[in-house]
């Protein structure tokens, strides 16, 4: 799988030292699906879990391939996006190519765009997320899901 950074959120600034911890196990609470396409699109499972680099600086979340029951890793760079009343908010994003092979067709080329924001509110991190699963050939296809995610709580920090 080959891969490029698209940033999201106001100022888009990756993270380079004292990156927020957004790492932990998210309960998926809503999803949206808009978009029918004749393919099946990645999904989400009824939960996601975010595991962050030792340096903070990528987060890595699984999402699942139905049409050949599998689950692909997907790696993405984490930004610091802004402050505000809510807390901080936190963001990733990552846009990848894959194909998807079935034994009696030729592969498939897909794009695949993952985006969340995680805010801390109320003691706990929440996640708002899109996964958008994209046919370019024969002609232009896209399923996207929206997401949110009730995470772990914070501990405090230490003063």
């Amino acid at each position: 799988m080959s891969a490029a950074l698209v940033l999201i959120g106001c100022k888009g600034e990756l993270c380079e030292g004292d990156c927020p911890d957004i790492a932990g196990l998210y309960q998926i609470q809503v999803v949206s699906v808009t978009g029918a396409c004749g393919f099946s699109s990645l999904t989400l499972g009824p939960s996601l879990d975010l595991a962050q680099s030792a340096d903070g600086r990528r987060v890595f979340a699984e999402v699942i391939d139905p049409t050949n029951d599998l689950r692909l890793l997907v790696a993405a760079n984490v930004s610091n996006l802004e402050e505000g009343e809510g807390g901080s908010f936190s963001g990733f994003s990552q846009f990848a190519s894959t194909a998807r092979a079935k034994s009696d067709t030729p592969p498939q080329p897909l794009q695949v765009l993952l985006t969340g924001t995680v805010v801390e509110s109320d003691g706990r991190l929440q996640l708002s997320g899109f996964l958008s699963t994209r046919q370019l050939q024969p002609e232009f296809c896209s399923v996207d899901l929206v997401f949110t995610g009730l995470g772990p709580f914070v501990t405090p920090a230490a003063e």
